[in-house]
């Protein structure tokens, strides 16, 4: 069953959402989403340039607002993205997209899950993943809080003026407090939640999803990074 995110009409929506961002980039005009503002700053206010690992990247679609201080940025998304990524992304350097775990050996300052996390079912595992690369940030963007509980739930994909149906894939609405004592037990501790926007549980079946959330990123910090 096809993936939406590999359905050919969101690949199409997120090409035109690069092509616009990197004809800004082009022109020095970038500006940056709210959503990632938290890792610009960290990006803007380290000493040296980082490597970034965008778990579930997409196309890189957040590359290019954040593309001159970053030292090196690495995209694991599905195979259908990747390939078009790496075109678009063709005449750029230390830009890599893989379609399976980089090597264990990697190191990267920054681990992204923007608009990811949620997606993926067995998210605990996602993230013990994500420390193997001994990142000194764990930045979750675009994650709903609200919910008094954890809740995995279908959720209908629909994209587009007018809304075009690109199929359905289960999500998770997380209770916030499981996030932090999981990558607590990670040794990573909050150290900033940055509210986005207001959003609503439309698209989900489970009745238990409160309607009201609220969009954030939150910043995740190495207690003891040596």
């Amino acid at each position: 069953k096809l993936n939406p995110f590999e359905h050919p009409i969101w690949i199409e929506q997120a090409r035109q959402e690069v092509n616009a961002a990197l004809l800004l980039l082009k022109k020095a005009e970038p500006h940056c989403p709210k959503h990632l503002l938290p890792i610009l700053s960290i990006l803007n206010n380290h000493q040296r340039r980082l490597r970034l690992f965008d778990f579930g990247g997409g196309l890189g679609q957040a590359l290019p607002y954040i593309y001159f201080p970053i030292n090196h940025y690495s995209v694991l998304d599905g195979p259908q993205n990747c390939k078009m990524g790496r075109q678009l992304f063709s005449s750029f350097k230390n830009i890599e997209f893989f379609d399976t775990l980089p090597n264990k050996g990697s190191h990267y300052d920054i681990v992204l899950f923007n608009g990811a996390l949620h997606y993926i079912e067995d998210w605990r595992s996602a993230l013990k993943a994500a420390t193997a690369y001994t990142p000194q940030w764990i930045l979750i963007s675009r994650v709903a809080v609200g919910s008094p509980i954890s809740v995995f739930s279908k959720q209908m994909i629909d994209i587009g003026f007018p809304p075009q149906h690109i199929g359905e894939i289960y999500r998770w609405v997380f209770d916030i407090e499981e996030l932090i004592t999981t990558l607590a037990d990670l040794s990573y501790q909050l150290v900033g939640r940055h509210p986005i926007r207001k959003t609503t549980a439309q698209g989900l079946s489970d009745e238990r999803v409160p309607k009201d959330l609220v969009l954030h990123t939150l910043v995740f910090e190495h207690r003891n990074l040596d």
